[in-house]
């Protein structure tokens, strides 16, 4: 058997038969992968889909009956007639997956996608689907299992990642600074939702840059924040790109960078199709060019009457940044048919210069995570204030927003408020967004969060200090957040971590540090400028849970209660304060008032405790007597430039600074 990018038609003369590569669209490149493989394939419309593998590798197939193989057929159809109908049609008759040899899997440059198809082709790693061990899916769900599965093995070969590139990369190519390749290409990963699957995470690029990586454990370590975390988790790759310009990316003079810019072309293609609408339109003609460059995508985006500069997204260096008011939610009076209406508001203000884009996400059902409601995509200038509005037919059971491209970086989760469902509320509803002031923050006082604190490490003996000067020379290869490390598998050594999580205190992202139990060597250092007087220190533990969302890293918490060693540095003044995490509750939580000389006061939490391990998320010191309070009225002055956040939105204006809020 014979898998090819067409039909293979027989022809026979005087000097004997050959076989003539027949397609219905023109090809860049043809190939034929022959081998005594096993083949299995149906017709669905005017394509054949046909799997050729290996007689040993069939366990795929013996999975399946032909009930769930039925139901891939009409996921498929139904497919192929939306693409028809966006533009993009799929342009062969044949789409044929093919097992080839692993090392098989590395041919193809850069941008071509070879690597991972070809006209009519998609390529199956033989070490990877074909000879899963796992082939017990009998339920209902079981070809979401098989769609996971290759969503899971970003190294295998993947054929939904495979349809993007059938139906826009095979057919044009976008030419350019390689920024403006990669914000193409993550616009164009929307077609594999029109056959049932998720936005794929596989980029077949960064194979291309492989030999300029140290080691396999190198090119893994760079993969996989891509593919574990996706943009909302995994920060480290953030650090690379925050600051450069998409249009400066240069994965040859940088190859380390590649997931950082990878990571930074999604979050900015995620805002662009928010603001321009769905993609494929414009892609439709675009693929009518052999290639494309800014221009052409500029011109495109015209004739839809979207008015996006994508010259802009590729030259940003800033980066808005979202801080989020306590949501309100209520009921209203049910609409004109009877249909009980439930209203969530929530403030927004961007206390950065550079303009942004959010949007409020409303959950109401059992799946909350997957399944929310969302408003439109609402910009949001600089260092300006609005009031997002969202109904229902059901009372929320979580609510969050996505900030796109921001310092946030991830899905903000914010709390949902308490109120009564059956008592109707009589306000005008809001809908879409409007200007406000950003309101005064209660309980306001000075806040050390983890991403400012210090960590020290003090070596045991020399033995340890030894070990810890091997661990410095060979941390490139580490995943690493804001100068700590994270831990994604195995056991965790005597070090301080960083994990990123929606139920941590943050200002715009939510992060806590933690360490495992030990001798009191390992000290995080909370330190903060007060003015001369009496303060109260609170320290904030994070929930488990958030807005009902099973947090990342849930596990950190298992036996992290117990009392812990606080120690107090104000000046030549030490004091040693005790704090019993068993006593304490999620957030903030009093921890005692001190009289403080002024200047530079430090917070020590040190890894000594009776509990498995630490957690250091934030500290916050709060006036408690007249002179603190006038101090910190004097910093709070600020306060008043921001509420007019309202007036800047409206008139479309940001600022080139913003005051810091309290």
């Amino acid at each position: 058997n014979a898998a090819a990018s067409g039909t293979l038609a027989r022809r026979r003369g005087e000097e004997g038969s050959w076989f003539r590569l027949q397609t219905p669209a023109p090809v860049s490149q043809a190939a034929i992968f022959a081998a005594p493989f096993e083949r299995r394939a149906t017709r669905i419309g005017d394509v054949e889909f046909a799997a050729f593998l290996h007689p040993h590798h069939m366990a795929p197939f013996y999975a399946y009956d032909a009930d769930a193989l039925a139901d891939l057929e009409a996921r498929v159809a139904f497919g192929l007639r939306v693409a028809k109908g966006q533009g993009v049609a799929y342009p062969y008759d044949v789409f044929h997956l093919v097992e080839v040899p692993g090392r098989l899997r590395t041919y193809g440059s850069v941008f071509t996608h070879a690597n991972t198809a070809l006209p009519g082709i998609a390529l199956l790693r033989e070490h990877a689907f074909t000879t899963a061990r796992k082939w017990d899916w009998n339920d209902d769900g079981r070809l979401d299992e098989l769609r996971h599965y290759f969503e899971v093995d970003f190294m295998g070969g993947n054929p939904l990642a495979a349809t993007y590139q059938h139906l826009i990369w095979l057919q044009t190519q976008a030419t350019g600074s390689y920024g403006f390749r990669l914000l193409m290409e993550e616009m164009t990963k929307w077609t594999v939702a029109v056959f049932g699957g998720s936005l794929p995470d596989f980029r077949g690029h960064a194979f291309a840059f492989a030999e300029s990586l140290p080691t396999l454990g190198a090119i893994v370590a760079d993969m996989a924040p891509i593919r574990h975390a996706g943009r909302h988790g995994g920060s480290v790759e953030w650090e690379w790109a925050e600051g450069v310009p998409l249009d400066d990316a240069d994965p040859m003079a940088h190859p380390r960078a590649l997931p950082a810019f990878a990571r930074k072309a999604e979050a900015l293609s995620d805002q662009l199709q928010a603001e321009i609408g769905p993609g494929q339109f414009v892609f439709a003609e675009l693929r009518q060019h052999a290639a494309f460059g800014l221009e052409d995508m500029q011109t495109a985006l015209q004739h839809r009457g979207a008015k996006a500069n994508v010259a802009s997204y590729l030259h940003a260096t800033q980066s808005p940044g979202f801080l989020f008011a306590e949501p309100k939610a209520f009921r209203l009076p049910d609409d004109e048919t009877g249909s009980p209406r439930y209203q969530v508001t929530l403030r927004v203000h961007n206390a950065e210069p550079a303009a942004g884009m959010v949007r409020l996400r409303y959950h109401a059902d059992d799946h909350l995570p997957n399944f929310p409601f969302f408003g439109e995509p609402t910009p949001v200038h600089g260092c300006a204030t609005l009031e997002l509005g969202m109904l229902a037919a059901d009372p929320p059971t979580g609510i969050s927003v996505d900030p796109f491209y921001s310092l946030n970086r991830e899905h903000v989760f914010l709390p949902v408020p308490h109120f009564d469902v059956e008592k109707p509320v009589l306000v005008e509803p809001l809908v879409g967004a409007r200007p406000i002031d950003w309101p005064a923050q209660a309980d306001a006082g000075v806040v050390v969060d983890d991403l400012e604190a210090r960590f020290d490490d003090n070596p045991a003996n020399a033995l340890d200090a030894l070990a810890r000067r091997w661990r410095t020379l060979t941390e490139a290869s580490e995943f690493r957040d804001a100068g700590l490390p994270t831990l994604l598998h195995g056991p965790a050594q005597s070090r301080w971590y960083r994990a990123a999580t929606p139920w941590a205190w943050g200002r715009y992202r939510h992060t806590l540090a933690w360490t495992p139990a030990g001798d009191g060597r390992r000290h995080a250092v909370f330190a903060a400028t007060l003015a001369a007087g009496r303060w109260r220190l609170d320290y904030h533990l994070p929930e488990r849970t958030f807005s009902g969302v099973f947090a990342p890293h849930w596990g950190i918490l298992e036996g992290a209660a117990g009392p812990l060693n606080i120690q107090i540095h104000d000046g030549e003044r030490s004091r040693n304060v005790p704090f019993d995490a068993d006593a304490a509750v999620a957030g903030w939580n009093q921890v005692a008032d001190f009289d403080i000389r002024s200047g530079t006061v430090q917070v020590h939490i040190t890894n000594h405790t009776e509990g498995t391990r630490v957690i250091a998320d934030a500290i916050r010191w709060r006036p408690a007597d007249a002179a603190a309070r006038a101090a910190f009225k004097a910093l709070s002055t600020s306060r008043a430039a921001f509420r007019t956040g309202a007036e800047a939105n409206a008139k479309g204006k940001g600022a080139s600074s913003c005051p810091t809020p309290v």
